[in-house]
């Protein structure tokens, strides 16, 4: 949880099991499934990690992290829809934002807008130290291509 990227959990308060939770997801043109079984909810122009947290069985929440290199127009769109259809899908459920401790518990435009204020702000730490860099990955992918560039 650098400065690299925006980290959040949707914690759901029922326990799933990552096949009906995928069975949600995979319907939906955007979601995919990555070799570690994790979901990407993806396009060109922008990339969400959504992790299970938990054990290999059940668990009650998604971790989103989002590489702050993605370009803002593209995830500005697609990071509000997701979560529009996370909170759809699961109307009880909370959003934490682990870098700032907030905790979003429903899901409007006033909510959306803390929520996007905060992604903001990292993401103009984030410009400070890397410059102006937009490149739709992931976390992990951001720290290949520096390392690549830096070495």
């Amino acid at each position: 949880m650098g400065l690299e990227s925006a980290n959040y959990y949707f914690k759901i308060k029922r326990l799933l099991t990552k096949e009906v939770v995928e069975k949600i997801f995979i319907g939906d043109r955007f979601f995919l499934k990555n070799k570690k079984g994790n979901l990407l909810y993806c396009d060109f122009d922008y990339w969400i990690d959504i992790m299970f947290v938990g054990d290999e069985s059940e668990f009650n929440i998604l971790s989103i992290r989002i590489a702050l290199c993605n370009p803002v127009a593209g995830i500005e769109h697609s990071f509000k829809k997701l979560l529009q259809f996370l909170f759809s899908k699961f109307p009880s459920a909370e959003l934490i934002d682990l870098n700032t401790k907030a905790t979003i518990n429903h899901f409007d435009e006033v909510a959306w807008n803390v929520i996007w204020n905060y992604y903001k702000a990292r993401r103009i730490a984030f410009s400070n130290r890397y410059g102006h860099l937009e490149l739709p990955v992931s976390s992990e992918l951001f720290f290949k291509y520096i390392d690549e560039k830096e070495g």
